[in-house]
């Protein structure tokens, strides 16, 4: 019965792996005392997420929020990269 959202799935199940990612990237933020930032990546993510979504629903349909929901959590990950990248990648 679930035959006409398996095309949906792809997607959502990689928005779900890189918003598991960006939790435990926010949880690092949080231990360091960067709250502020910590809200202000959370409030960039969710506007990312309302924005594209709408975007990719007009342009594909309804697989198009799973579009949004994995693009917005793709560089919500990208942004927790650059801003951890001191605390991630030193040597």
């Amino acid at each position: 019965q679930f035959q006409g959202m398996e095309n949906l799935f792809a997607f959502q199940l990689a928005g779900d792996f890189f918003k598991m990612i960006t939790w435990v990237l926010g949880y690092v933020l949080l231990a360091r005392a960067m709250t502020l930032t910590f809200i202000i990546v959370e409030i960039v993510s969710c506007s990312l997420f309302a924005l594209l979504s709408t975007y990719f629903i007009q342009q594909f349909g309804t697989i198009g929020a799973t579009y949004g929901y994995a693009g917005g959590f793709l560089i919500q990950f990208i942004i927790m990269l650059f801003v951890l990248r001191k605390i991630l990648f030193r040597k």
